[in-house]
């Protein structure tokens, strides 16, 4: 019984970030392909999203499963938004490793633009 519950809740879940995705896809359309550019971040992370939630979603306890169902935002939607307050060490990587380039081209003798 509990496993059909819990297999209940995940094709629930799968079944709303679907309708989510294809939702907000849906609404792409609308936009300007200035928009689109805008939101180029956003349109790549909810297709990260979703991908990782499908995988997930086998993994899930019933208690996070109902959680998500339970987020008033969308899940979409809702992770994205907490996913923008985490700091993101990405920048600091690309800083580094042109530092790092830098560093190396100052180790060709290289002291003035030819």
């Amino acid at each position: 019984m509990k496993q059909k519950v819990q297999e209940e809740l995940k094709q629930e879940v799968i079944k709303r970030i679907y309708g989510e995705f294809k939702d907000y896809r849906q609404n792409l359309l609308n936009e300007s392909s200035t928009d689109l550019i805008a939101d180029a971040y956003k349109i790549e992370t909810f297709s990260s999203l979703y991908e990782i939630l499908l995988e997930k979603s086998t993994q899930l306890s019933d208690v996070a499963l109902l959680n998500l169902l339970n987020m008033g935002t969308g899940i979409l939607e809702g992770l994205y938004e907490k996913w923008l307050g985490i700091k993101d060490s990405s920048f600091d990587e690309l800083d580094n490793y042109v530092e790092h380039e830098l560093d190396e081209l100052e180790g060709y003798g290289l002291y003035e633009a030819v």
